[in-house]
C-alpha cells in the first residue's frame, strides 16, 4: 500500500509563508503528493474570543492559499486553524509528513540571523525534514502584494 507524498506547510500570512506554500505545491504536484496548509493561532482555547481568534487564523489561511494557488488546483490541499505554539503544533502535525514547509521572515537575534523562532524550534524538534525558504526569496512586489479574502474550499473531494 503507498501514501501520497504528504508536506505540511506553516502559513502566518506574511510574505514568506506565502512563497513557502508556493513552493510547497511545486514540490507536491512534481511528486503526485498533497498540501495541508495550517495556521496556529496563540489565544486561549477556552477564552469567549476563541472564535474570532479561529476565524481571524481562518482568514489568514484562506487568503494564503489563494495567493499560492494562483488558480491552480493540481494540487490537494487541506487546510488546518489550530490553538497552541506554532512551533509545537508544526511539529506535531508534520509528525509521519514527507516535509515540513516553513518560510523564514529572518528576524531576530544573531542565533537567529537566517531562521524565525518558530523555523529554529522546528528544524531542532521535527521528526521529518524540514525545508526553510529563505527571506531573500521573497520577491518586493510579492511582500508588497496585498491578498483580498475569497472563500477557498479547504477540503476538496480527491477527484
Amino acid at each position: 500500500m503507498t501514501t501520497a507524498y504528504r508536506i505540511v506547510v506553516g502559513v502566518d500570512g506574511s510574505p514568506a509563508s506565502i512563497v513557502a506554500l508556493r513552493w510547497a505545491f511545486r514540490q507536491a504536484y512534481a511528486r503526485g503528493g498533497a498540501v495541508q496548509a495550517v495556521c496556529v493561532w496563540t489565544g486561549d482555547p477556552r477564552a469567549t474570543e476563541t472564535d474570532a481568534w479561529r476565524g481571524q487564523g481562518e482568514a489568514i489561511l484562506s487568503d494564503a492559499i489563494t495567493a499560492a494557488l494562483a488558480n491552480n488546483s493540481r494540487v490537494t490541499i487541506s487546510g488546518v486553524t489550530i490553538a497552541g505554539r506554532p512551533a509545537d503544533e508544526l511539529v506535531r502535525l508534520a509528525d509521519g509528513a514527507d516535509l515540513l514547509v516553513l518560510g523564514s521572515h529572518g528576524r531576530g537575534r544573531l542565533s537567529r540571523a537566517v531562521l524565525g523562532s518558530v523555523a529554529e524550534r522546528c528544524v531542532r524538534m521535527a521528526t521529518s525534514p524540514v525545508v526553510v525558504i529563505p527571506p531573500y526569496l521573497v520577491q518586493p512586489a510579492e511582500a508588497a502584494e496585498t491578498v483580498t479574502l475569497h472563500e477557498v474550499q479547504l477540503n476538496p473531494s480527491a477527484g
